[in-house]
C-alpha cells in the first residue's frame, strides 16, 4: 500500500503497490524500464484488458486506454475516453482502469452502476492515483 500522498524516485528500482483504499495519490519520476506499479491487492486478474470493443466490464479486471490524448487524471476526461474506446454493456461491476495520455498515467476504480455507458459527470470513477509517466500494460505486477 502507498503509505504517502506522493513518491518520488529517480534511478532506482522501485515497485509501488495500490490498496483498495488508496485514492488520489501522487508518483513522480517514474521510469518504467524500473518502476513497477503492482496491483496484485486490487485484483485475480494476472494481466491488463484492453478497452476496446464492445464489452460488459466485470469484477476485477484491469481495463488499459493508451493514449488517449486527454487529461489522463482528470476523472470527466478519463469517463469521455472510456466511452469513446468501447461500447459499453451495462453492469454493475467493480473493476479498474488505467488511462494514459500524452505524459501521464492514472489509475482509477470503476464502480459501474448499470448504465450503458460510465458516467461523463466521474460518479462512476475514483483516481487511485496519477503518475507522472506514460506507462504500458508490462509496467504492471499481479502477482
Amino acid at each position: 500500500m502507498i503509505a504517502d500522498s506522493t513518491y518520488i524516485v529517480s534511478g532506482v528500482t522501485a515497485t509501488y503497490q495500490f490498496a483498495t483504499s488508496d485514492t488520489n495519490q501522487a508518483i513522480a519520476k517514474v521510469t518504467g524500464v524500473i518502476n513497477k506499479l503492482d496491483v496484485n491487492a486490487l485484483t485475480t486478474e494476472t494481466a491488463t484488458t484492453t478497452l476496446t470493443g464492445s464489452l460488459t466490464p466485470a469484477n476485477d479486471k484491469v481495463y488499459f486506454l493508451a493514449s488517449t490524448g486527454t487529461n489522463a487524471d482528470s476523472v470527466g476526461a478519463a469517463a469521455v475516453a472510456i466511452n469513446a474506446a468501447a461500447t459499453l454493456a451495462g453492469s454493475t461491476a467493480v473493476s479498474y482502469v488505467v488511462v494514459t495520455d500524452a505524459n501521464s498515467t492514472s489509475l482509477y476504480k470503476w464502480t459501474d452502476t448499470g448504465n450503458d455507458e460510465c458516467t461523463p459527470d466521474g460518479s462512476e470513477l475514483v483516481l487511485m492515483g496519477s503518475i507522472d509517466a506514460v506507462l504500458n500494460s508490462s509496467d504492471f505486477i499481479f502477482a
